[in-house]
C-alpha cells in the first residue's frame, strides 16, 4: 500500500478532530481514517495501519460513533461490545493481504459525536 505524507504534521487530537468533523457530512469509511492519519507522518505500512486502527478504536471508545455495515442504504450497527467491534475492525484493517481502505466498515456519529464534531469545527486547521 502506498501513501504520501503531507508537509503539515498534526498532533493526535487534531487528527481526531479532522476525522470526526468529516462525519458531519456522511458516514465515515476506511478511506477517511487512512487519509487523516497521514498527518501523523507514518513511515512504514504497519505504522500506517496501526495509526488508523488506533484512531477508530478511540472513536468507538469515546462513544462518538458506532461501527457497522450498510444494508439497503441504512447503517446497521455491529452487535457486540466496543472491544469486540474494535477487534473485528482491527483484524480487517491489519490483514496484509487486504488493502484496508477497501475493507469497508461504516461509522455513524452518535449524538455525542455530532456535538464533538460541531465544537471541533472551531479547532481544526484549514487544509488544502
Amino acid at each position: 500500500m502506498q501513501w504520501r505524507n503531507p508537509e503539515l504534521r498534526l498532533d493526535a487530537d487534531t487528527i481526531y478532530d479532522l476525522l470526526v468533523v468529516r462525519g458531519l457530512d456522511d458516514w465515515l469509511q476506511p478511506a477517511d481514517f487512512f487519509d487523516v492519519v497521514r498527518y501523523a507522518h507514518p513511515q512504514a505500512e504497519e505504522e500506517y495501519r496501526s495509526a488508523a486502527v488506533a484512531l477508530a478504536g478511540r472513536l468507538l471508545h469515546e462513544g462518538h460513533a458506532v461501527a457497522g455495515d450498510l444494508s439497503h442504504g441504512e447503517h446497521r450497527p455491529w452487535a457486540g461490545t466496543v472491544d469486540e467491534q474494535r477487534a473485528r475492525m482491527s483484524a480487517l484493517w491489519s490483514d496484509q493481504e487486504v488493502d484496508p481502505r477497501f475493507a469497508f466498515i461504516w461509522f455513524e456519529l452518535t449524538d455525542s459525536g455530532r456535538t464533538w464534531a460541531e465544537a471541533a469545527l472551531e479547532r481544526v486547521p484549514e487544509l488544502d
